[in-house]
């Protein structure tokens, strides 16, 4: 990426609320080009209440069957 070649990519993070801050506990930049996609992987992760430990590996599984 570059200024005359400026493209989007969305990322996913896991955070937690504690003491009334926002800390972000992981975060994975650069996961995808589209945002429905990530959108609908950061809903399933939050439904399923996905523990931080998995988090690397279930967006390793979403860019190997999203490409």
């Amino acid at each position: 990426m570059d200024e005359k070649n400026p493209r989007t990519a969305y990322g996913i993070a896991a955070v937690v609320e504690y003491d009334g801050c926002t800390v972000v506990m992981e975060s994975i930049s650069d996961v995808c080009s589209e945002f429905a996609p990530i959108h609908q992987l950061v809903q399933y992760c939050n439904t399923l209440q996905l523990e931080l430990i998995h988090l690397r590996d279930v967006v390793e599984d979403f860019c190997t069957k999203m490409f």
